[in-house]
């Protein structure tokens, strides 16, 4: 068997520190190697780090599973769609060229979204209250005056529209109406 000239010794002292220097030069580029190797892992577990403190520590406010149910219960009213805002805008831009909603001395509020389901709430006098302050005969119910107002159960809205009945005196129909309430909203 015969050996690789590697494994033989050298014989002369000069080949000797070629093959030193060799392999010291082999060394040093290992070395190097490493550092940077080393170097690089230090930075990808500070990553780590960072990641895992950003997943697990502490939070003001958690989030829990965006698919339960229970996480939009105290959502605010949610945004209209592109379609139905167009059609909002669109009915508004109706009125403005027929000359309704533009009068200045009335303040309104915005329209209500017309697709979010309606319950009527009605507010009527007592019976025993149906009766006129100046002459005692009986209030007749002229009317309603109806507003609406946004009302937020959780995980369902819905539009309260309240019904206020207006009475007013048969006896004095003749000079004018006086109103009476059945509620103050």
């Amino acid at each position: 068997m015969m050996k690789s000239p590697q494994n033989t010794p050298p014989k002369d002292l000069e080949s000797a520190n070629e093959i030193i220097a060799a392999l010291t030069s082999k060394v040093n580029i290992s070395e190097k190697m490493l550092a940077q190797k080393d170097s690089q892992i230090h930075q990808l577990e500070e990553k780590v780090k960072l990641l895992l403190f950003r997943q697990y520590a502490k939070k003001s406010e958690k989030l829990v599973d965006p698919d339960d149910p229970q996480l939009g219960l105290f959502d605010e009213a949610k945004p209209l769609s592109s379609q139905q805002q167009q059609k909002i805008e669109k009915t508004d831009a109706e009125l403005n060229q027929s000359g309704q909603g533009t009068n200045q001395s009335t303040k309104k509020s915005k329209a209500i979204n017309p697709e979010l389901e309606r319950t009527d709430v009605d507010h009527t006098l007592p019976t025993k209250d149906q009766i006129c302050d100046c002459c005692q005969s009986p209030l007749k119910l002229i009317g309603y005056e109806t507003t609406e107002q946004l009302d937020i159960v959780p995980a369902k809205y819905r539009i309260l529209r309240n019904n206020v009945a207006k009475y007013a005196c048969s006896k004095y129909e003749e000079h004018g109406i006086t109103r009476h309430s059945a509620a103050n909203l």
